[in-house]
Parts: C-alpha cells; structure tokens; sequence
C-alpha cells in the first residue's frame, strides 16, 4: 500500500495550476496550492498554446484539454511572418500553417483559461495571501519540510514545487542567493500590450487580417521594432478581443535593473513612423491613444545547473522563464507539468517522489534551456537585427521558420514514456551504436562504454572528495546528498563565487575535474599499449623486442608502465587546459549564434577550431612529459630488460644537462597533434550529433550521453589515428634521439624530413607504418574511455549539483 505524499505547490498561475490538476486525480498525492497574491489571478492578456502544449495537455487528460476549450481558446489556422520595412515591405516572409489535422496554436486569455484549470480543485486545497519566507528541514535533515509564510502561518509537506514565476523564491533556495543564474536578466527589448474590441480593431487593421472566423497570428518585423495582433475571446463571442503587441530594443537597458518604462505616444509613432499605412493608421489609432504609457521590459532566466534539489524542485517561469518570441512559455509549463505529474503519480514513496524530481530535471532542463536561448535569437532577427538576416526577405525566408521545428515538433508523449523508463531503471542503461560502430559495436561497448561509466562514476563518487578549480585550489566536492548536511560547504555557494566567476566563461569546475578524471583513466589503462607502440616504433624495436624467428620478445611486455609519472603529472594539466579552451570555443560560438551572429559559420568548422586551439595549448604542456615518457619505455641497452633500472630517473638526469631537449619533436607533435585533433572532433560531433537525434529519447539520460560520447570519440579516433601513423614514427625517433647520451651523434637535431628519409631507406615503407594496429586498438579504446569518462563526470558531478547542503533554506 502506497503511503500519502505531501505535496505544496508554490504559485497559482498557469504552471502551477496546470500541475495541480493534473495531480488531483491520484488519491495518494495530498495536494496544496499556494499564492502569494490576495486571490488566484493570472497577470497579462493572452497567451498562445503552441502544437507541443496542444498535445501535452492532451496526454494529461481530458479534463485539461476541456479546461482550454471552456476558455474560449481561438485555435489559429497559421501564423504568418509579414515584412513591414524595407525591399518587399508588406510581403510574407513566410507562414505557419495548421494542416493535415496538425494543431498550430490557440490564442487564449490567461485569466480565462486559470480559472478554468482551478474550477475543479477544492477550496481547502487552494491558500491564497501565502507569500513565502523560508523553508526548514527536520533537525536530522531528513524531515519534512516545514514552509513559513509572511503572515505567520505554516505548513508541512513532503515536496516542495515552485511554480512562483520568474521572481521565484524557490529558484533561489535550490541555486542559492549568490547563483549566477539564480535571478533573470534583462533582454534588452520592451513591450506595450493591449486588448482591443474586436470591430475596432478590424477597422483599424483590416477586416482581412482581423478575422475571427479565419483566425491567424500576424508578426511583423521591422527595424528595431515588431508587431503582433491575433483574436482572442474570454469564453464568450460577444466578447470576443484582438490583442496587439508592440516591441522595441533598447541597447541601454541590456542587463540593467529596469522592469518597466514610459513610452510616449510621439516615441511609438516615431518608431513606425516607415511601416505600411495601415499599420500606422491602427497604431496610432489602438497603442497611440493616450499621451504615455507603461512599457514592460522582456526578461528571461540564465540556464540553471538544476531544476531540482532534493526534495524541492521549480517549473515554469520559475525555471526557464523566457521571452515570448517564440510563444513557447505556457507550453513549455505544461509539458513541465505532465511530466512531473507522471513522475509523481507514480511514486508510491517520499523516495521515489524525490528521485521524480532528479528524474524530471534530467529530461526537461536541457530542453526549455535550448528554447530560453532560441527566443532570444529569434527576438534579435524579429526586430531586424540578424547580421545574417537584416530585412532581406529571402533570408528571412530561410531563416525564420525553421527555429520552430524543434519546438512544435516534440513528441510528449515519447518524452514522458523516456522519463517512466529512466525513472523505473529499465532500458535507460542500454545502448545500440545506430550502425556506426558496426560489427565492432558490441565488442566496445563491454570494453569501453561499461568501462568508462563505472569509471567515471567510481572517480567521482568514491574518490571525488576534491575536484580541481581553475584557480588552483581544491574546493569539496559535493556528498552523495549534500542536502542532508548543513555542515558541508556547497560548490556554488558564496564561499565558491569567486572560482564559480572565474569558471563561468571557459565552462566551470565540472570540465577541469572531469577532465583531470578521464585523464587519470586513460593514463592507467592505456599506458601499456602506449609503451608497446613507443617500443615498437623505436630503432630498438628489432635487437630488444623482437626475436629471430619474428616473435615479439618478452621485453616488449615488461616493464610497460615506465614513464607513468611524469605523463599523469603533465596530463591533468594539458588535459584541462584542452578542454577549458574547446568547451569555452563552442560556449563562445553558441552564443554569438544565438545573438544572431556568425550564422554563416558551419558547426564542423568550429569544432574543427576549437579542437585545434585547444591542442595547441595542450600540446606545450605535454610536450616536455611525452619526451620523457618515451625515453623511459625504451631500454638503450642491447641485453637490459626494462624495468631492471628507473628509467625515469636516468632520463631526467640525462635532459637535466640539455633541458632545452625536452622540446624535442614539439614541431612533429603541432603538425601532427592540429590536424589530427581538429578532424578528430570534428566526426567526433558529428557522430554524437547523429546518434542523438537517431535517439532522441534517451538524449537527456546520463549514462546513454557517456555511451555516445564513447563511441563517437572511438570511431572518429580509430580511423583519424591511422593516418598520422608515419608522423608518429618520426616523432618518436625525434625524441628517442634526443634522451641519448653526449657521446652519441647529435640525431635529435635531425629534421622531421631527414628522420623520415632514413627510416625509409633503411626499412622502407613498412618502418613509417610501424605500430599500426596497436596503434588503432590504443586510440580506439583510449579516446572512448577519455570521452567517456570526461562527459560522464562531468554529467554526475552537475547532476549532484542538485542537491543541497543546510537544514534550513532561506528565500
């Protein structure tokens, strides 16, 4: 018998009341909703329901559906894109339209459609005047959670929802009051909304465009300045209403306090003063009729690490508030609210309840954070300011539209099911290759996929008590439930603002431990097989590893973990330098893309970029360790078997006299190491990019990303390693040479040409492809047990983020 869950939701808007009616029908939920407001009310006029809101309420019955319907919701036949200034002014740029049985979108009144939602919910369920104060945990950090009000009153539950909108208290307690991301920001553009009667409105704009019985969105872009006007009515034909939308940028308010300004009359006629006649004549006629008025500022939320935080997680606004661009706000709440309303009628206890949470944050952040960041970049090229786009209609054209599909196109339903799945433990740990890795899938799976997850998890569960920090510190990492022991300090708290700062740019603490994890990982386990291929490579290869009759001697395999040091020392390092730069070139990318820049620029490319920059910084760092590495792995003496002397130890000595040696081979390494690494990451992208959306569902699940970075990187490495063999072969001899003694020929100071005549001459073709194999069984393994690793601790350690440290919680 399942036991009764407590749950409290705080804010009684859309979000949250679409969440309360989806949970009133399991009778084991003991829900509460509470609104800091003097009664149940939504702010705002209308608000459109997209095709993927359309078909998540659907999925949460048909109650809710209903519920829209009883509102008067409009639906839309299509939504067009309309051209208002420059060449092809008062042209279509492009249009939306509801076909084939595909719902496009309702229009419909906030308030209207609250009502609704709430109609059904009993009165002792509903709390009105209930603004929170804080939120406190039992004295042993396992209790309830006691909610304190302004007004002096509490209350007890289990789960705690924020559903409190875009100044979310809530949002702070699970962040922290310091969080970067834990208050919105401003975007820059104000809004002027208004709800005008219906024949005014078609006598203003046109009978055409204005039409309730071939009911249409219309956005106009211009130059710094946009337009909207759709129908709308409040349940009732008589009343039906058109509301207009106008928005300006303001470059001055970007980031700045502002919420609200006055905008006069002559300013908004002044800023449409070049659109099509009759646009001005309804502007003028609808938005200019009284000398000022109040204009609200468009915000939205930076991307959060976390929806959730033990028993406590936010939805709606309160999570990924957004600017309206994209018209994806109150849809994106409801699929919030279906899946967490699955999730939580499924859990029969508080601990399944609270793994809900972690389970929904994990399948709905990355999408709603995607969709904050594209209405963004939809905004820049709506008010004509895409460097891509301008006011040229055919790039419109090209341009527009498509920044939708992702967002209409959703499929609830496969979603929600994912989140049952990961939820249940079932086929979320199972992984196929989509053809990729063909015959050879199977077999890297055991070997690497597996391998890389418990590795991963094992570093950063078991021996992750410290991670390192740009800054050179080690801040604690967090317990396995943090929010259970107020005397842990917690990453990302006040203690770490400076390093959380200083990380924010280059891709935070997660990269460099997660890399320092892989790094260590890789060092260990694949380090044999780089000591097998140094000494096959080498000009020793025949007189101390190979036999007369062609067999590998024993040397070959003693002593294979020779110059381990130095690399794992040098490793950590170059590792985290790699990645600091290639995660911070693709952050840096994205969002110049998102703000409408760079569009011109393909993603391979900047893989392609990003990886070589990288690896040129790694590069310098590692240099000096690889040196010594090879010297170490190969005996310098016919009859001495490795591992009878510290070869470390005699190679230091021996570069301690020509340090400058150390550099030996830098060159063959850059030319090598650049090409190499940029192609690498570019199929590597590519293949992860592929399998993700072959595999859409399992995309937001932890171990299935390991599993395809895995891959990705196995595959792409494998086939890049074997064309920079002869290079390999080279380098190695380059270094070699280098760590003999003063009384040998100079040979290091040959150049890359010269070594490789001379292999050739004395070996032939074979001698540059010494290696070979091994050589694409070690990249094969190493790079997808490091990709592996890195991505999955760095997915752990941000999932672990979520929860809190504190018995007590203050908003």
């Amino acid at each position: 018998m399942s036991e009764s869950i407590r749950i409290a939701i705080l804010g009684g808007g859309l979000a949250g009341a679409s969440l309360l009616h989806a949970l009133l029908k399991h009778p084991h939920l003991d829900v509460h909703i509470f609104e800091s407001a003097a009664q149940f009310k939504e702010a705002g006029a209308a608000v459109g329901i997209s095709r993927n809101g359309l078909t998540a309420l659907d999925l949460m019955g048909s109650s809710a559906a209903e519920c829209l319907e009883r509102a008067g919701a409009v639906p839309q036949k299509g939504v067009r894109f309309m051209l208002a200034q420059g060449e092809g002014c008062n042209n279509m740029i492009d249009e939306a339209r509801d076909e084939d049985g595909q719902r496009l979108t309702s229009i419909v009144h906030r308030a209207a459609f609250l009502r609704e939602l709430l109609s059904g919910a009993p009165v002792e369920r509903m709390h009105a005047s209930k603004k929170l104060e804080r939120v406190d945990r039992g004295q042993d950090g396992h209790g309830p959670l006691t909610l304190h009000f302004t007004d002096g009153t509490t209350h007890e539950c289990d789960i705690l929802v924020g559903a409190d909108g875009i100044h979310s208290t809530v949002r702070k307690i699970i962040l922290g009051e310091d969080d970067a991301a834990a208050n919105p920001r401003n975007a820059g553009w104000w809004a002027v909304m208004a709800l005008k009667p219906y024949e005014d409105a078609r006598s203003s704009i046109g009978q055409g465009p204005v039409d309730v019985e071939d009911a249409r969105e219309y956005m106009w872009v211009g130059k710094d300045a946009y337009l909207l006007h759709n129908v709308l009515n409040q349940g009732k034909q008589e009343s039906t209403l058109v509301q207009l939308v106008i928005c300006a940028f303001d470059e001055d308010a970007v980031g700045s306090n502002q919420w609200h300004r006055m905008v006069s009359a002559e300013e908004i006629k002044r800023l449409y003063q070049d659109w099509p006649p009759h646009l001005n004549k309804a502007i003028d006629e609808l938005l200019c009729d009284q000398p000022q008025q109040p204009a609200m500022y468009l915000w939205d939320h930076p991307p959060a690490r976390t929806y959730a935080s033990g028993p406590i997680c936010v939805i709606g606004d309160a999570a990924h508030a957004t600017t309206p661009w994209q018209g994806s706000g109150c849809s994106m709440s409801i699929e919030d609210a279906l899946v967490l309303s699955t999730l939580l009628g499924r859990s029969k206890t508080l601990e399944e309840a609270t793994l809900a949470l972690r389970v929904y944050d994990q399948v709905r952040r990355p999408r709603t954070q995607r969709i904050v960041e594209s209405s963004r970049g939809t905004g820049v090229i709506m008010t004509g300011r895409g460097d891509e786009t301008g006011l040229d209609l055919a790039k419109l054209k090209e341009k527009l539209l498509p920044r939708w599909d992702f967002i209409l196109d959703f499929d609830n339903a496969e979603a929600r099911d994912e989140a049952i799945k990961i939820m249940d433990g079932g086929d979320n740990l199972r992984f196929t290759a989509s053809g990729i890795a063909g015959s050879a899938g199977p077999a890297i799976e055991l070997g690497i996929f597996d391998l890389a997850r418990w590795i991963g998890y094992f570093f950063t569960q078991c021996l992750g008590v410290y991670k390192l920090e740009i800054t050179g510190c080690l801040a604690p990492f967090a317990p396995a439930d943090p929010v259970d022991d107020s005397s842990k300090p917690r990453f990302g708290h006040a203690n770490d603002s400076a390093i959380l700062s200083t990380m924010s740019f280059i891709g935070g603490g997660d990269v460099l431990s997660a890399a320092a994890v892989a790094t260590v990982a890789v060092d260990v386990i694949v380090h044999p097989m780089d000591t097998m291929i140094t000494r096959i490579q080498s000009p020793a290869y025949k007189s101390q590893y190979r036999q007369l009759n062609g067999m590998f001697h024993r040397n070959l395999f003693l002593g294979l973990y020779q110059g381990f040091g130095p690399t794992l020392l040098a490793g950590i390092p170059a590792s985290a330098a790699f990645f600091s730069v290639y995660e911070g070139s693709k952050t840096l990318f994205d969002r110049a893309q998102k703000a409408g820049h760079l569009q011109f620029v393909p993603l391979p490319v900047v893989h392609a970029a990003g990886g070589a920059a990288a690896d040129l910084v790694a590069c310098a760092i590692i240099n000096p360790a690889e040196v010594l590495k090879q010297n170490a792995q190969v005996s310098k003496k016919e009859g001495l078997s490795p591992g009878q002397r510290s070869h470390v130890g005699q190679a230091l000595r021996q570069f301690s006299r020509q340090p400058t040696r150390l550099w030996t081979g830098y060159t063959m390494l850059v030319a090598s190491s650049l090409p190499g690494t940029s192609l690498t990451f570019t199929l590597y992208e590519w293949f992860k990019q592929k399998m993700m959306r072959d595999n859409k569902n399992l995309a937001h699940d932890i171990p299935y990303q390991m599993k395809v970075s895995a891959v990705s990187a196995a595959v792409a490495a494998g086939c890049v390693s074997c064309m920079f063999v002869p290079v390999d072969v080279v380098k190695t001899r380059m270094r070699l040479a280098a760590g003999e003694g003063n009384n040998k020929p100079p040979a290091a100071k040959l150049g890359p040409i010269a070594v490789a005549r001379s292999i050739f001459r004395t070996e032939g073709v074979r001698g540059l492809f010494r290696g070979l194999s091994l050589t694409f069984i070690a990249s094969m393994f190493g790079a997808g047990l490091y990709l592996g690793c890195y991505e999955g601790c760095k997915l752990y350690m941000a999932s672990d983020k979520d929860k809190d440290d504190g018995r007590e919680f203050t908003g």
